[in-house]
């Protein structure tokens, strides 16, 4: 009974699938496994591994070279809102801002601001 042993995960590996996913192939195979990637089986569990396997992966359903383009809703049109522009700068050294002649027009400058003698009393005491 000298049987090599074959890891979960060089397993998973060589059928291309996440050795989680090949965990749960064979509890559903009805092997008992450890939940782990390092676990191993026999000769014989692969064997029924690959033929359950098999049932499950049809050809019909399996098309790796197929490409699936999601097709497009017909009331997304709807939701899609307004279509912001983008506005390009040019290199950093042309940034400049904006003077107040392109802004609004300013009103009157008011005149120079003078300050006024204001008196103040003196207070008594407190």
């Amino acid at each position: 009974m000298n049987e090599k042993k074959i890891r979960i995960f060089a397993l998973a590996k060589e059928l291309g699938i996440d050795s989680k996913e090949l965990i749960q192939h064979c509890n559903d195979a009805g092997l008992d496994v450890k939940s782990s990637s390092l676990a191993s089986i026999t000769p014989d569990e692969r064997d029924v591994l690959m033929a359950h396997l098999a049932k499950v992966r049809t050809p019909a359903s399996v098309k790796p070279d197929e490409v699936v383009n999601p097709a497009r809703d017909a009331s997304a049109a709807d939701r899609v809102g307004r279509v912001r522009s983008i506005r390009t700068l040019g290199p950093l050294g042309a940034i400049r801002r904006r003077t107040r002649d392109e802004d609004e027009p300013a009103a009157e400058e008011p005149g120079p601001v003078t300050a006024a003698a204001v008196e103040i009393p003196e207070a008594g005491p407190p």
